[in-house]
């Protein structure tokens, strides 16, 4: 996925790929597979008839606001599809709609999920802006441009990135750049030569200091302006 790593559909696919590497680390990424066609129906993998127990999780958000819809949620989707055990409802997702009546069942479009998870949102909105808008079209989508990606390719570019987690989850450490630092003093000299100085933080002590110095500065200047509008008045 060369670009547009901040949307739903990306989320989804960080959720996968957090699930599909945690599984392959325990030992269980034979044994529970999750589901491999991405459907948006609502699915738990403890439901499932698998020879082992699956690998539970506890969602936590943090501070981010769980508002339905948010990436959040997207990435709980995603790690849930790859086979993670996160007790959720679906009340967060796209396409949930709450019922009407007070002890009714509720509605969940997998549908209008689904769109979501594909990125066909995003494609319409390339699409509105390069028929409406063809300038801001380029600046915002400039990755996209760069890659060849055009609007009716995402769906297909997300279902290849689903493929290739599934695939081969395993993180592979980049090597090593070569680049050394030295430092001497608060200068730090790299490898190819290149020296730059490194910004050091003021204790406590030096900043009261600091403070001290500026009122005296100030005082000093106070005293100057007084002193010469005094002589002016004697001259006077």
């Amino acid at each position: 996925m060369p670009a547009g790593h901040t949307n739903y559909a990306a989320c989804y696919a960080t959720g996968l790929l957090v699930a599909r590497r945690a599984l392959e680390i325990v030992g269980l990424s034979d044994a529970i597979s999750g589901v491999e066609d991405v459907t948006g129906e609502e699915f738990h993998v403890e439901e499932e008839d698998n020879e082992r127990r699956p690998f539970k999780c506890i969602l936590d958000v943090g501070l981010i606001r769980t508002i339905s819809g948010s990436r959040v949620f997207a990435m709980l989707k995603g790690a849930v599809d790859g086979g993670l055990h996160v007790p959720h409802s679906v009340s967060k997702f796209p396409g949930y709609k709450e019922p009407e009546e007070k002890g009714a069942d509720y509605e969940y479009d997998a549908a209008a999920h689904l769109e979501r998870i594909m990125g066909n949102h995003v494609q319409e909105y390339m699409e509105m802006l390069q028929e409406e808008d063809p300038e801001r079209y380029k600046v915002a989508f400039s990755a996209f441009i760069e890659n060849d990606i055009e609007p009716d390719g995402l769906e297909d570019m997300y279902k290849e990135c689903h493929s290739k987690i599934r695939e081969n989850p395993t993180f592979e450490k980049k090597a090593a750049s070569g680049i050394t630092n030295k430092r001497t003093g608060n200068t730090i000299t790299t490898s190819n030569g290149s020296s730059y100085t490194r910004a050091v933080k003021r204790s406590c002590a030096q900043r009261k200091d600091r403070v001290k110095q500026k009122l005296a500065t100030a005082l000093a200047k106070m005293g100057g302006v007084v002193a010469e509008e005094e002589d002016e008045e004697e001259e006077e």
